[in-house]
């Protein structure tokens, strides 16, 4: 959440969900609002940002796979996941990613 981006799909298709994220408070749960869902094709793209965003990607197909490419505005070291718990109430935690930084490509 928080970085501007692209995706595009590349090869099959794709369902493309974007989502603001409503933070829980004392009284409230958190709660992500679907605000566009969006089929998507080879070729076809896709804008997503914002600091209260969220995006998902599905791929529709039980036979063909998917693939897409993703471009953020910034080095992405660390996402923030969403899940629903058994009562449905959205949950959240944070997972750390590993990439190989640039200066260790040029080796």
């Amino acid at each position: 959440a928080g970085q501007m981006g692209l995706e595009i799909v590349l090869d099959g298709q794709l369902v493309f969900e974007t989502f603001a994220i409503n933070s829980a408070t004392a009284d409230t749960a958190m709660t992500l609002l679907l605000l566009n869902e969006a089929r998507q094709r080879p070729g076809d793209a896709a804008h997503f940002g914002g600091s209260q965003h969220a995006h998902r990607c599905i791929n529709p197909s039980e036979s063909q796979a998917s693939l897409s490419l993703h471009i953020y505005s910034r080095h992405v070291s660390q996402c923030r996941l969403f899940f629903q718990d058994s009562l449905g109430n959205w949950q959240d935690s944070t997972c750390d990613l590993v990439a190989e930084s640039p200066a260790n490509l040029s080796r």
